[in-house]
Order: structure tokens, then C-alpha cells, then sequence
């Protein structure tokens, strides 16, 4: 099972440095790899009890981050930004490099297995802070959103109510007119959750969104590694998070799914060490639940691959650690509702729904199109994603058996919907990830 979960990840990772995570047929044939990967994982994972990783796992991920180092850092550092403003970023990716070949050395002296993981993260925020700094306002909409609304918050303005710029121009494909101003040039209101904007605020009074996002895709590496207690296996699965292909693109254009990331890991850290359910674990749900709530108020998806987490809790804890969740919820996104209702519904509810079909995305309907073939609706995903959930859960439902079953449902209902991207992909591998970590630590 744990090859196949590693395979999964390492072939999603080489499809986005293939396409960066748009059409082309080479990398959705290697999605599909990564796709059928996961559903045989999850399959296998309703029965199969854990093993030790073994060298395999641990070959898949070392010629994964090889190849992630040899190409995606030391040659594509990004698609936005001038090379030539990089600065001196090649001595830290091959000190990585270096680093990174001692997982295969049995004999390291304990100094280096302590020193060789936290040496690897320093190096890589030396790379993403040049990645930052080198690209001072890159071009993508998702960063004026979080630019933009971020700042309107810090002035007490509501972030919702606020213009956008348009930075595709009027009549682009990729945003329905209905959320443009009359002449096109102008974004009507914001598409994220307040907490994505919530989050962004101590990187934008610094100047750039994109520290924050930095900061959480750091800690997201280091909540791998603890669901895996620091073994080696889980060293190399969270550094497979960060350093995977594209991981540096993530930052650079500031999409927001390290947040997602890292308040699911939170639940997931959260459910692993809940104890029992004897009269003195009373308030055992209590961590679970305030996780699970952030995580939902981080991105619209979260629920699919929140729900099989939850089920992971013991039957006694579940319904208190949902209703927290709940409540916590509603105490992110009711004052900003009541702030402006229509404005709130049309950025966070609206907004996702009215998104135009997307040609250009890394999906199955997106080929089908480049063929001449018609234009699949949307509902299939749903209705194949509830199928893989059911499908691949038992009723008593351990946490490596959630973490598969819901990184092979959301694998598929992206490869099925109308809009599948990098972001979408990346946060599929640092579920991966997170499994692979559980493996170690339960091995």
C-alpha cells in the first residue's frame, strides 16, 4: 500500500512540472497514473494493516525529490519571474541536494539525522523568500484578491465590498461577467473565505500576502513530520511536500491552499492523539472540533477531505467534535455575513458556482473539449467523488484508511470538474504526504 501512495504523490508532482498544472495530454496521462495510484491505495488501505514503509517507499520519494531538485530548482525556479533576479539560489539547492542523500547513508552520525531536516527547511525559505522577493507583484489574480482584500482589512473596510482589478481583461474566459463591472476591468467582490484573508493580514502589514502563506506552508511541513513522530520515513514525506515540483510556484503566485493544508493536518494531529472516551477524556473532541472548524472556514473543498477525518474519531466524540466545528464556523463567517449578505454570498457562494467552465484545466472534460467534444457539466464529479468515499471506507474507519479515501475523492472529483490547477493537485500530494507520514509513525 505505501508504494502505491508514494508512487501516487511522485506521479502527481512530475504531471505539474510537466504542464505546471494546465492541459496537456502527457501530464493528465500521468495524472491518471496518480489517480489510479490513489484509488488502489485507498482500496487496499480498508483491510491492509500497516507495514514498515521499506526501501521502496523510500526510492519512490528520492528519485521524486531528485527530480524535483535537479529540474524544478536548479533550472525552473518559476514561470513568472525573471531568472535573472533569482540571485545566488543554486548553491541552496544543491546543498539540498546533499543533504537530502543522507536518508540513504544507515550510518549518519545522530548530529546529522537531528540537524539534516530543519537544515533543508532553512534552505528552502532562503529559496522561496528569492522566489518572493524576485517577483514583487506577480500577474495572477489570486494574489490582488489576497493582496487587495488583506489590505482593505487592516483599514477596517469590508474586503467583500471591495473592486478588484481584472488582470485578464474585459471579455476573458476565465471569469463570468456577472462578477465584473460593466466595462470588464474590475472584479465585483472577493472569492475567498474571511479566514483566507484573516491569515494573509500579518504577511500584508509586512507587505506581501505571500509570508504568511510561506509561514503556513513551513508549518504544514513540520505537522507531517509530527504525525509521523520525526521518523526518517516521515522526514522524507513532509520534505517531498515542500520540495516537490512546482512547490516554489505555490508560493510565488500566492495561491492559498497552505492554509487549507495545514488546518487539516491540525485536525489530523488533533484526532491521532485524542484519547479514549473514559470519564476523564471528556473534552477529547474539543481539539478535533476547533480544527475541523478552521479547516472548513479555509477553502469551499475542505469538507471532502474533512469528513473522512472526522469519522476517524471514536463514535462518542464525533457528534460533540462536529457541532465545534459548527460553531466555530459560524464565529469565522457570520460577522462578515452580517457586514453585507449580498456581497458576502455573491465572493465565498456565488462566485464559485458562476466560474465559467475552465479549457485550459488539467482535467478529463478539459481533454475531451481540446478534442472537439462536448462540455461536461459539473455533477458527475460530485456524484463519482461520493461514490469513492463509500466506496473506500469501512465502518470503523482508521486514520490512514481517511487520509486515502479522501485524497483519492478529491483526485477524482478535480480530474472530473470544470476547473482542475496546481493548487488543487499540490493539495492532493501534502494529503499524500500526511498518510504516508501516519504509515511511518503506525509502522
Amino acid at each position: 500500500m505505501a508504494p502505491l501512495v508514494a508512487g501516487a504523490a511522485v506521479a502527481l508532482g512530475l504531471a505539474l512540472q510537466v504542464s505546471y498544472g494546465t492541459q496537456d495530454p502527457l501530464a493528465l496521462g500521468i495524472v491518471v497514473v496518480g489517480v489510479v495510484a490513489a484509488l488502489a491505495a485507498a482500496w487496499v488501505g480498508r483491510r491492509e494493516e500497516p507495514a514498515p514503509l521499506g526501501w521502496s517507499v523510500r526510492a519512490v520519494l528520492g528519485l521524486g525529490l531528485g527530480a524535483s531538485i535537479l529540474r524544478g530548482f536548479l533550472f525552473l525556479p518559476g514561470v513568472l519571474i525573471d531568472p535573472a533576479r533569482m540571485g545566488p539560489f543554486r548553491p541552496e539547492s544543491a546543498l539540498m541536494a546533499v543533504l537530502l542523500a543522507s536518508w540513504a547513508w544507515r550510518g549518519a552520525p545522530a548530529w546529522l539525522v537531528r540537524a539534516r531536516f530543519p537544515a533543508i527547511v532553512v534552505l528552502f525559505s532562503v529559496v522561496a523568500v528569492l522566489v518572493i522577493r524576485a517577483t514583487p507583484a506577480p500577474g495572477i489574480d489570486v494574489w490582488h484578491y489576497q493582496q487587495v482584500g488583506a489590505a482593505a482589512l487592516a483599514d477596517g473596510r469590508n474586503p467583500y465590498q471591495q473592486r478588484y482589478p481584472n488582470r485578464y481583461g474585459p471579455g476573458t474566459p476565465f471569469i463570468h461577467p456577472s462578477l465584473l463591472t460593466p466595462d470588464g476591468e474590475q472584479v465585483l467582490t472577493n472569492p475567498y473565505p474571511p479566514l483566507v484573508l484573516l491569515a494573509d493580514l500579518p504577511g500584508a502589514l509586512l507587505g506581501d500576502v505571500r509570508w504568511s502563506l510561506l509561514a503556513l506552508m513551513l508549518l504544514a511541513a513540520f505537522l507531517v513530520r509530527a504525525l509521523g513522530r520525526g521518523s526518517a520515513d516521515a522526514e522524507l514525506a513532509a520534505l517531498f511536500l515542500l520540495l516537490q515540483p512546482q512547490a516554489l510556484l505555490v508560493v510565488e503566485v500566492a495561491w492559498s491552499d497552505p492554509l487549507s493544508l495545514a488546518c487539516l493536518l491540525l485536525v489530523l494531529l488533533a484526532v491521532q492523539r485524542a484519547p479514549g472516551t473514559t470519564a476523564a477524556d471528556r473534552l477529547a473532541w474539543l481539539l478535533p472540533g476547533l480544527a475541523a472548524g478552521v479547516t472548513v472556514a479555509s477553502k469551499q473543498y475542505t469538507p471532502i477531505l474533512l469528513l473522512p477525518v472526522l469519522l476517524a474519531l471514536a463514535p462518542a466524540l464525533r457528534a460533540r467534535a462536529v457541532l465545534t466545528a459548527a460553531g466555530v464556523t459560524a464565529a469565522v463567517m457570520l460577522p462578515f455575513l452580517a457586514w453585507d449578505p449580498p456581497a458576502f454570498v455573491l465572493g465565498v457562494i456565488q462566485f464559485q458556482l458562476r466560474q465559467p467552465f475552465r479549457h485550459d484545466a488539467l482535467s478529463i472534460p478539459a481533454f475531451i473539449t481540446s478534442l472537439d467534444g462536448p462540455v461536461l457539466p459539473a455533477w458527475p464529479a460530485f456524484l463519482l467523488c461520493a461514490g469513492v468515499l463509500v466506496m473506500t471506507l469501512r465502518r470503523r474507519v482508521t486514520l490512514q484508511q481517511a487520509l486515502l479515501s479522501g485524497a483519492a475523492a478529491w483526485l477524482v472529483f478535480v480530474v472530473f470538474n470544470k476547473q482542475a490547477f496546481l493548487n488543487y493537485y499540490w493539495m492532493a500530494v501534502g494529503v499524500l504526504c500526511a498518510a504516508l507520514a501516519v504509515l511511518a509513525r503506525r509502522a
